[in-house]
């Protein structure tokens, strides 16, 4: 339809292959058009796969952390229990060390306690380690330092 000035004018084609090549121009330029060239496709896959990476690496190392704070978690339960279970013993703790297994929550901890003597006499310095026994040669889960006086 062509619009000059006032008056509507409609083209009709004058014949049917006029109408086919219309047809077929319209066409081409729709086909032309339509898609994505494979260069393009390729670019947008290599960006996707390159993002799933990073999520799948941010969430395992989410996944190892976690587990990580788990097992320092349980070695501080497992010192814990060391230092209660010396305070609670009836005899006073010699200085040396001294070292065991625990098994808590599924898995072996490996400790070792080490008694100091203070300037104090009646006061002894409690140190505990504690160790996954999966790997004795790894750093340490927990430690900690506590302080035990003789009760008179």
């Amino acid at each position: 339809m062509v619009v000059e000035g006032s008056s509507v004018r409609k083209n009709k084609p004058e014949k049917s292959g006029q109408l086919k090549r219309q047809g077929l121009k319209i066409t081409r330029l729709y086909l032309q058009q339509a898609g994505f060239t494979l260069i393009e496709v390729l670019v947008a896959v290599t960006i996707l796969a390159v993002a799933m990476g990073a999520l799948i690496a941010s969430g395992s190392g989410f996944v190892r952390d976690t587990a990580q704070l788990r097992d320092r978690y349980i070695a501080s339960w497992v010192a814990q229990n060391r230092i209660a279970e010396i305070r609670i013993a009836k005899k006073w703790p010699a200085t040396g060390e001294q070292s065991g297994l625990e098994l808590m929550a599924g898995n072996q901890w490996e400790w070792r306690t080490q008694v100091e003597a203070t300037q104090d006499q009646d006061m002894r310095k409690l140190t505990v380690q504690v160790f996954s026994s999966k790997d004795p040669h790894a750093a340490y889960l927990a430690v900690i330092d506590a302080y035990l006086s003789r009760g008179k």
